[in-house]
């Protein structure tokens, strides 16, 4: 188990205006941990540890007494009803629901838990994404999942504060026509659409450069890694069974339906198999001859030093056909991300999780346009993370035709943590045999804008 403790930074420096972040970011390699005695490197790209971001940003230690196994020690059980592939927030979400209704299952992570996606996300939840392609009413019960698990599993500090979204421009700009407006209101959202006046009325730090705002009173934040423990320890205590740094090779197929998987050379077996591997999730379709569209995409997040308390709520605004995004934590650091359709590293190197200078710069750049006052907040840690995104925008969830016994739970487009909760009801009520709480209409793997195919056996 990874047990990831607290200590001291490397000096921070400050939001840049005409330096590079590569200038400013301390460098670390894979497992090492930044401190004063380290140079900067002259590399253009910088790599930041994940567990020392972690240990840095949040000093979250798991609870003692998790049933997490070692792999020098464990054997793989032969059979089990569920198999769940992939530690993030959707595969233990699913492995507690299976689990609380008695159903066997083991989850197989291939490094730890929160390793991927769900560890090095912004932490921002709502309904707001993909307005206009039927899924509010899932965005909406994943909201409600939280707080039901927040009474059954503990705390993980979700609040729904709501958002801000910005336009930016010049003054006496109009800002582009918002056209999910009419969804929001057939939903009751509250939705407000602000001008640039109104929006500095309920945060005045914002700058002229503000020409309207959406007020999102749905969304919100939570502690994401702190999330996928809590699911975690839910599903061990009803007996699910989850191994860390366990590869599923392949998955095993007979018949056109899937029989269990090869972990580490041993087969196990099961009645379902659930691909919740996210960006990964199409190389292991591969195994299979499915060919699941998953495209890999790397997202950069930046934090900074704790500064006084001036964020109420989460932010974004819109830009380059996707948005940018912040929040202020509790203890009053920025976690900042965006500019990801600028990126193309992550499409072809799942495991890079390095930044760019580039991106960051604007990323950055735009977030002082907004926020005038962060000028001079200095910048303490960056990361990447690889998600994994469809040609529709909406996640895969459910049982393919095309392989009976393999469920799909990936392709979250990066909303993944506002996903998570109603994906795992939904796959845990298709094995419990119970009637669907939603359709699968709009997210079903087969539906025609899924282009799911039959491929060759990787």
């Amino acid at each position: 188990m990874v047990i990831i403790r607290r200590r001291s930074s490397s000096r921070p420096a400050r939001i840049p205006t005409s330096r590079k972040p590569s200038d400013i970011i301390p460098h670390c390699g894979p497992g090492e941990m930044p401190g004063p005695h380290r140079s900067r490197p002259s590399s253009p790209l910088t790599r930041v540890s994940f567990a020392a971001t972690l240990a840095n940003l949040v000093g979250y230690r798991p609870s003692e007494g998790e049933a997490w196994m070692s792999a020098a020690t464990r054997e793989y059980p032969a059979s089990v009803s569920v198999v769940v592939v992939g530690g993030g927030v959707t595969g233990t979400s699913v492995a507690w629901q299976l689990a609380r209704r008695g159903i066997d299952v083991a989850l197989f992570e291939q490094e730890h838990l929160a390793w991927g996606a769900s560890g090095r996300n912004g932490g921002q939840t709502g309904v707001e994404a993909n307005y206009g392609s039927g899924i509010i009413p899932h965005r909406l019960r994943s909201l409600e999942i939280f707080r039901e698990a927040e009474r059954e599993l503990g705390e993980f500090e979700y609040d729904q504060c709501g958002r801000l979204r910005l336009w930016l421009g010049e003054p006496g700009e109009h800002p582009i026509p918002d056209p999910t407006r009419p969804e929001a209101d057939e939903y009751a959202l509250g939705d407000e659409i602000l001008t640039g006046d109104e929006a500095r009325e309920r945060l005045p730090l914002l700058s002229e450069r503000v020409i309207a705002a959406r007020w999102v009173p749905t969304s919100g934040r939570l502690w994401p890694f702190k999330l996928v423990h809590r699911f975690a320890e839910g599903a061990t205590r009803h007996g699910a069974r989850i191994y860390n740094g366990a590869t599923v090779e392949r998955l095993v197929v007979a018949d056109g339906r899937v029989q269990g998987v090869v972990v580490d050379g041993q087969m196990v077996r099961a009645q379902w198999v659930v691909n919740a591997a996210n960006a990964w999730a199409g190389p292991l379709a591969d195994t299979a001859g499915l060919k699941l569209p998953v495209m890999p995409w790397r997202g950069q997040i930046v934090v900074t030093e704790s500064v006084r308390p001036m964020l109420p709520f989460t932010m974004g605004h819109f830009v380059h056909r996707s948005s940018n995004y912040w929040q202020q934590t509790r203890d009053g650091k920025f976690v900042i991300g965006g500019s990801r359709v600028l990126d193309t590293v992550g499409r072809d190197n799942l495991h890079d999780r390095s930044v760019s200078p580039d991106i960051l710069q604007k990323t950055l750049s735009m977030l002082v346009a907004a926020l005038p006052a962060l000028r001079d907040v200095r910048i303490v840690r960056a990361w990447g993370g690889t998600m994994g995104f469809t040609p529709d925008g909406n996640p895969y969830i459910g049982e393919t035709e095309l392989r009976r016994g393999l469920l799909l739970a990936c392709g979250f487009s990066g909303s993944g943590l506002s996903w998570a909760p109603v994906a795992g009801e939904l796959l845990a009520q298709i094995v419990a045999g119970e009637p669907l709480s939603l359709s699968l209409d709009p997210i079903h793997p087969d539906r025609e804008t899924g282009q799911l195919a039959d491929g060759e056996v990787a």
